[in-house]
């Protein structure tokens, strides 16, 4: 169990399945016999929030051997031990199984990507007979063009409103921060909102727009607004003109977003600014070769949404059973309590 730490550290728990030694800002808990281990780890794993807030108060919050010696552990017999920490393992597995499927989905796109955005692989019944010819960024097909994000779309960039005026914000319009993107394609709630007062006094953006951070440590973070919405200056929202797919240059701007990143260089507060970002190259084809493209990335997109709402909710299963298991609500059939302890118990 971790004693120190910054952040969530602290209280963190996991099973040591080699010999090796520890530093001080760990413990070991060395169990007696009659005791599953992967049962007391999944106990104190659910009680991680309640073991955190019996931390000493002082400059450093910590845990020590004393604390963690009182923390009282519910123990039903060896057997339903096993079952119970078996049956979460079993749990444990699938999320894994799927945290693995869901990874290799990931490197599918990334690749997918690399080919079909660059006109290295051609879609059936798009560019046949087609070659090559050289452009400012290497090879490409020679139907295709190479150009500049500003002549392909408006670029507008966020702002705040004045947060001393709490009239500014409520809960009815979407304000985007880099915090509200991610992995996922599409922007659908934010953590803060905006009243209609504040949002009138924003740059509004339509539904489908295109979102890129362009100041700070998050330079790259690309999502599509799915309503009526504005964003903050980290933030520039790009508008398509009618020359590009707005899914298509989505997925341009996302395998683009390392060479973005590096134009910001190496700064105190690392920024992109609207001239740089407009002077993006971008690769265009025909827009039903655009539409085709994004439609097999959106295909793969909606199989990796799938899969990552799935373990959610097996996690959040998961998080269910361990209430259950972890306190005695329900208990589990035993089907071999044939245990010294099970035997001399009430049950």
């Amino acid at each position: 169990m971790a004693m120190y730490g910054q952040g969530k550290t602290r209280g963190k728990v996991a099973i040591l399945n080699i010999k090796a030694s520890i530093n001080q800002a760990c413990a070991a808990i060395l169990l007696n016999n009659n005791i599953k281990p992967k049962y007391i780890f999944y106990y104190l794993a659910n009680q991680y929030e309640y073991i955190r807030n019996l931390s000493n108060i002082g400059n450093q919050e910590n845990l020590n051997g004393l604390i963690i010696k009182s923390i009282k552990i519910p123990l039903p017999p060896l057997p339903e031990q096993k079952t119970i920490a078996q049956t979460l393992s079993d749990v444990d597995a699938l999320i894994a199984a799927l945290d693995k499927h869901i990874a290799k989905k990931r490197n599918i796109k990334t690749a997918t990507m690399q080919q079909l955005l660059t006109g290295k692989t051609r879609l059936p019944g798009l560019g046949e007979g087609k070659g090559y010819k050289k452009s400012a960024i290497g090879l490409i097909p020679e139907d295709w063009e190479v150009v500049l994000l500003s002549k392909l779309s408006h670029i507008a960039t966020g702002q705040t409103p004045p947060t001393k005026n709490r009239n500014y914000y409520g809960y009815e319009y979407l304000f985007v921060s880099p915090a509200d993107m991610g992995n996922a394609k599409y922007i659908i709630n934010t953590l803060k909102k905006l009243s209609k007062l504040g949002f009138l006094i924003c740059r509004i953006y339509p539904p489908m727009s295109i979102l890129f951070t362009c100041i700070g440590s998050t330079i790259g973070k690309c999502g599509i607004v799915t309503s009526e919405s504005t964003s903050n200056q980290q933030i520039n929202a790009i508008f398509p003109s009618e020359l590009v797919n707005n899914e298509y240059l989505y997925y341009q701007l996302v395998r683009s977003a390392h060479r973005i990143k590096s134009k910001a260089g190496e700064q105190a507060v690392p920024i992109v600014n609207k001239t740089e970002f407009g002077a993006t190259l971008v690769l265009v084809c025909s827009i039903e070769e655009q539409k085709a493209i994004a439609q097999v990335l959106s295909d793969i997109d909606t199989e990796i949404t799938a899969l990552e709402k799935r373990r959610a909710k097996t996690q959040a299963i998961k998080q269910g059973m361990m209430q259950e298991l972890l306190t005695g609500r329900t208990r589990l059939k035993i089907e071999h309590p044939d245990d010294p302890i099970t035997k001399n118990s009430n049950g």
